[in-house]
């Protein structure tokens, strides 16, 4: 019983950080994000086009950078700090609201190697034909995949 407590309590916890894994990070917190100017094929050379454009101590981003920042920090602080549109919203441009990134390393997802992986805003409303691979803070921001599409990219400097 006291174990049930516990474990309730720690998701609890996560949860109210934005976190959508069980496991505390260590370094998130003090990442700094950028994004490329421009947009990009998933099969150009996506770090080629982010050291080209932001310097060589800049790499893509991992979805498990995304989850430390937002463990450490408020969801809301990374969108400003990359002003980072809401998918759908009023104005928006939907192609420019999606950031390629990529996950434990790999750009591309294994189940189907021409999918590339993406993070993408969209404040807890996620469409329903949409494919959520992993999520943060409740689909505030959630990881995708596709392919023939051209995005920016996020970028992070460790």
């Amino acid at each position: 019983m006291k174990s049930t407590i516990l474990a309730i309590s720690i998701l609890f916890a996560l949860l109210a950080n934005g976190c959508s894994n069980s496991t505390q990070p260590s370094s998130g917190g003090s990442l700094q994000f950028a994004t490329t100017s421009g947009m990009y094929a998933e099969t150009d050379n996506l770090d080629s086009a982010v050291k080209a454009e932001l310097g060589t101590s800049y790499r893509i981003a991992d979805w498990t950078d995304v989850e430390d920042f937002c463990y450490h920090n408020p969801v809301d602080s990374l969108i400003a700090k990359i002003s980072w549109g809401l998918m759908g919203g009023a104005g928006s441009d939907t192609t420019r609201e999606n950031f390629f990134v990529t996950w434990d390393s790999q750009g591309f997802t294994p189940q189907d190697p021409t999918r590339h992986y993406f993070a993408t805003r969209f404040d807890h409303n996620v469409p329903g034909n949409w494919l959520v691979l992993d999520q943060i803070d409740s689909n505030h921001i959630v990881l995708g995949s596709w392919y023939g599409v051209q995005f920016r990219v996020l970028a992070v400097k460790p």
